[in-house]
């Protein structure tokens, strides 16, 4: 039972009164039974582990965005001049974005599924089997991209339930 009914035992936000049957910082049922405090526990520490898994998402994600700029470097690091060039900046866009999924997860991982798949379209053009070469690993860097983009919608979410 609740020790002191003045702090909230979740959030310790003080000076609640006895009118409050609920915490006005977090929602935890103050006033409420044994079994409403401890359901109440569970789902913020359930809500905790699933933003947990989700930013591990994330991490994946923001990895295959250094995957993608590394597999751009090579494709493009014995080319000489202009392609050299276009390899390195496109390259360095990727790295970027990497650094700014940190900052604004969506909106970085937007851009990248933007530009890797526009990319994608742009070299198919000059070779139309480009596109089947290598098949399977742009699924995967593009499908990491959507997924990580999905993770972090999920932890905005449930951020906002928190």
């Amino acid at each position: 039972m609740i020790a002191d009914p003045s702090i909230c035992h979740y959030c310790k936000r003080t000076g609640l009164t006895s009118q409050d049957a609920f915490c006005p910082g977090c929602g935890f049922p103050q006033g409420g039974t044994e079994p409403r405090q401890y359901a109440f526990i569970v789902k913020k520490r359930k809500l905790r582990s699933e933003i947990r898994e989700n930013e591990n998402m994330l991490g994946y994600s923001r990895y295959m965005l250094w995957v993608a700029a590394g597999v751009n470097a090579l494709a493009f690091g014995g080319s000489e001049g202009v392609v050299f060039a276009s390899g390195a900046i496109v390259s360095s866009a990727f790295v970027g974005l990497s650094l700014w999924v940190k900052k604004n997860p969506f909106a970085a991982l937007l851009t990248a599924l933007i530009v890797y798949v526009s990319l994608q379209l742009f070299l198919a053009l000059f070779d139309p089997l480009f596109i089947l070469r290598g098949i399977a690993g742009k699924v995967l860097i593009a499908g990491a991209f959507a997924y990580g983009m999905y993770a972090a919608k999920t932890i905005e979410r449930l951020k906002k339930q928190l």
